[in-house]
């Protein structure tokens, strides 16, 4: 097999995971940037940014509850032979621990990536 291969996918989803944080701290900034600029959308050279709105729903007890009957239904299915499970075929990667770091949170290798084909 060629090592290289297994080497660059490791590489990509450490620097994967180092995007996603800076993405977010770039999102707040332009966000507050935005805001205390009392600017609902800034036309720039590289694209247009608006804040938008959206629902965020909250539900009712009574749903919560339906939701976790649901869960318990869906539970008796499964041990019960009732629904049928489907194998799907994925690629799981945890990166090695960085002993360098003493135990640095980010590098524990805690988070598994898995990608489903």
């Amino acid at each position: 097999m060629k090592k290289e291969l297994f080497e660059s996918l490791a590489k990509l989803e450490a620097r994967k995971k180092e995007l996603e944080v800076e993405i977010e701290l770039a999102r707040h900034a332009v966000m507050r940037e935005m805001e205390a600029g009392m600017a609902d959308t800034v036309k720039a050279e590289v694209g247009t940014f608006t804040i938008t709105t959206r629902k965020k729903w909250v539900y009712s007890n009574d749903i919560k509850v339906a939701e976790t009957n649901i869960k318990s239904l869906k539970k008796v299915e499964e041990d019960t032979g009732i629904a049928k499970a489907e194998e799907v075929k994925g690629l799981l990667f945890r990166p090695k621990k960085d002993e360098s770091n003493n135990g640095d949170k980010e590098n524990t290798g805690g988070d598994a990536e898995q990608v489903s084909a």
